[in-house]
């Protein structure tokens, strides 16, 4: 009886103490979730879709920023996109692994390679870059597949990062 007794107490003291704890105490509580001002207000989500096309040489990344209905090609003047995810999705009709390759290219001049991902058919490829890759203003982002595929294989590729101040020194 007196173990029954013990632990209905500890029951109903700790609900008691995390009740005080959480709705009384003037100690601020700060949830994981919870975001009170945004940390860099000059940075701008910008989410960018290509295509890996086994028959065509280059295909240019197609941008929007958040908030804005308008597209992009080219990191705008002044700015500079930080690449920080890349998801690879094979479409139906990819028969053999292709590599995809994404570089940042100026409008005139040799392209720099960035990465490169190899996707099996009916795979899913899905990157998180813990520093980032620094595309400069006005170079696009572009993608382009191995050589020696059989045509008509496409990879969808998306990708996720943000535009800052070509000046801001934190990536």
């Amino acid at each position: 009886m007196t173990r029954k007794l013990l632990l209905a107490l500890a029951i109903t003291s700790s609900f008691v103490a995390g009740y005080i704890l959480n709705r009384v105490s003037p100690l601020p509580i700060t949830l994981a979730q919870e975001v009170k001002q945004p940390l860099r207000a000059e940075r701008v989500l910008v989410k960018g879709h290509a295509r890996g096309l086994s028959s065509k040489q280059f295909d240019k990344f197609i941008f929007t920023a958040e908030g804005s209905a308008n597209p992009f090609m080219a990191v705008p003047k002044g700015k500079k996109f930080v690449l920080t995810d890349i998801a690879l999705h094979p479409q139906t009709d990819v028969i053999e692994t292709i590599t995809v390759n994404i570089a940042s290219a100026p409008e005139k001049g040799a392209i720099t390679p960035l990465t490169q991902m190899r996707i099996q058919p009916y795979g899913y490829e899905n990157v998180s870059l813990c520093s980032g890759y620094v595309i400069p203003a006005e170079h696009s982002l572009v993608a382009f597949t191995n050589a020696g595929l059989k045509p008509g294989q496409i990879v969808s590729i998306f990708v996720t990062g943000y535009l800052a101040d070509e000046q801001d020194k934190q990536e």
